[in-house]
């Protein structure tokens, strides 16, 4: 097996400029299509947890999938907020939790690995749609409130999605503003319900 390295002189004027047109070429192309947004299907809150599924769509999901498919192993961190709802005064946060959900696809098995954080459960998908749905979906996520609900009174729900690793492999991975060109994270999607 062939080992790679890179020279001192490696960074002459030439390969300089060659990253600089590889830039102005390729980013626009990325960030363009790198858009997302969190839909909320479902919230609820009782007792002493919050429930709530959400999909992340837009074309930015269609490009990282491709991204997966390529048997990169990507990174994504949910946040999910739940706050009490006061008319004459600030609200309050209750609840919070960050899921992270990491998929690696094998082009090769043509399987996929999701790992749930902070859980740590890992599960194998044979079926690469229906690990891609998982993946950018989740259904009845539980947070846990540091109060009792207070039935009747009024919640917010806020959920969002941020990249946060991309493995682009030992060639580009050393270079922090081709990193860049891959940040993604969505608005926070909210709604607000009554505590049941």
């Amino acid at each position: 097996m062939k080992v790679y390295r890179f020279a001192k002189d490696a960074f002459t004027p030439s390969f300089s400029l060659w990253l600089l047109l590889l830039s102005l070429l390729v980013r626009p192309l990325i960030a363009h299509g790198y858009e997302g947004k969190i839909v909320l299907k479902e919230a609820l809150v009782r007792g002493r947890e919050g429930r709530v599924s959400f999909q992340m769509v837009g074309t930015g999901v269609e490009e990282l999938e491709e991204v997966i498919k390529s048997g990169i192993r990507v990174t994504f961190r949910f946040d999910v907020l739940i706050k009490r709802v006061h008319r004459n005064w600030f609200d309050r946060t209750v609840g919070s939790l960050t899921l992270t959900k990491e998929i690696h696809y094998d082009p090769v098995a043509k399987e996929s690995v999701i790992t749930l954080n902070p859980s740590g459960k890992r599960f194998l998908v044979k079926d690469l749609a229906k690990a891609m749905s998982e993946f950018f979906s989740e259904k009845d996520l539980v947070v846990p409130l540091s109060e009792e609900a207070r039935r009747g009174k009024t919640y917010e729900i806020f959920v969002r999605a941020r990249l946060d690793q991309l493995e682009i492999g030992e060639v580009f991975g050393f270079l922090p503003f081709i990193r860049s060109w891959f940040e993604v994270k969505t608005e926070w999607a909210h709604v607000k319900v009554k505590a049941r």
